[in-house]
């Protein structure tokens, strides 16, 4: 779910690695121990316990100009933080996660916001060109180019 909207976070990450680094994406979120990405962690308005809340996420995005539609990247924020797929989302008592602490999160949280987006991304983008018509019509061209009997 929310593919459109991490494919367009990534795509305000990369327009921001344009402008700031000559160097690709991936190694300009992960340079020097993931220095820039703490440094955006960081710059939020923290809890004492170094916890963010997702409004905070939002409007650093928003105010770097990574995302375009606020909301839907509030939604996408939500959504993920209700799931399981976020490191500290574990089971409290009972069996449920305790919703405050959802609501919230940390540099790890951050990162693997970022880095599932990324990710998200990069399968988006090779299913696309797999499945795209010139793809489809070059490989049975090549196929039919083939010698057949083997």
């Amino acid at each position: 779910p929310y593919v459109d909207v991490q494919a367009r976070l990534v795509e305000g990450l990369k327009k921001q690695a344009r402008r700031e680094s000559l160097e690709p994406l991936c190694e300009f979120m992960t340079d020097s121990n993931l220095m820039r990405l703490r440094a955006w962690f960081y710059s939020m308005k923290r809890s004492p316990s170094g916890h963010v809340d997702l409004m905070e996420v939002q409007n650093l995005f928003a105010r770097e100009g990574m995302t375009t539609d606020r909301q839907a990247f509030f939604r996408y924020l939500n959504y993920i933080s209700q799931t399981s797929s976020l490191p500290s989302a574990r089971e409290g008592e009972g069996g449920k996660k305790n919703v405050l602490l959802s609501k919230i999160v940390g540099i790890e949280e951050f990162t693997s916001i970022i880095g599932r987006c990324t990710v998200a991304w990069c399968l988006h983008r090779t299913l696309s060109l797999v499945t795209a018509p010139e793809f489809a019509t070059a490989a049975s061209a090549m196929a039919a180019e083939q010698p057949s009997g083997a």
